[in-house]
């Protein structure tokens, strides 16, 4: 009998630009959570994300491995005046608005993408028009601005209830299961973060 083929997770980092607050690089952290929750079953992969053409190679190494189920990309975030946007090292823009931006994710057919980024879960239409031209299962990230504390915790639960809790839960139920999480352990500070969440989630 064959071995059982490992779950991949595919982490890409891009470096912050120097400006934001913030010296978080969780490549050492995710390299040890994934283990401790999924044991043997779960291989993560790190990538530095540079460019966009790192990007695209990297993107397309995905599509190419069935076996990568999980995207998760750790970066910075913005919208602003209608742009939707990922900046990777040297504060290139990748604008989740422009079509031929878009196509680098295209046929990413039943993954999950993680976009570990201020501000940009918060885009509906440009979000929507990814999952629909990614074909991905669902797509998660942040609507506001994220602190390095609430990312880790927010991402460690994430990945406990993939890869660690009793029972299997669909995505859906993941994500109503960590938004009343950030609720009840006060990880958000905003006024009604029911109504108002931090942590996003788009399904096909």
């Amino acid at each position: 009998m064959g071995q059982k083929k490992k779950i991949k997770v595919l982490y890409l980092e891009t470096q912050l630009d120097k400006r934001i607050d913030s010296k978080r690089s969780q490549i050492g952290f995710m390299k040890q959570l994934i283990p401790i929750l999924a044991e043997e079953r779960v291989e993560i992969i790190t990538m530095e994300v540079h460019s966009k053409a790192d990007l695209e190679k990297f993107l397309s190494y995905a599509r190419r491995d069935p076996d990568i189920q999980y995207i998760h990309f750790g970066g910075h975030g913005r919208t602003r005046r209608g742009t939707c946007s990922i900046y990777l090292t040297g504060n290139e823009e990748v604008n989740l608005n422009y079509k031929r931006n878009l196509e680098i994710f295209r046929n990413l057919s039943e993954k999950i993408i993680f976009f570990s980024c201020c501000q940009i879960g918060s885009h509906s239409e440009a979000i929507k028009n990814l999952l629909k031209i990614s074909k991905a299962w669902a797509i998660f990230g942040y609507s506001r601005d994220i602190y390095d504390h609430q990312t880790i915790i927010i991402e460690s639960l994430f990945y406990h209830y993939c890869f660690a809790a009793a029972a299997r839960l669909c995505f859906k139920t993941i994500f109503e299961r960590i938004k009343f999480a950030i609720d009840y352990l006060n990880i958000d500070d905003s006024e009604e973060p029911l109504f108002n969440p931090l942590f996003v989630g788009y399904f096909e």
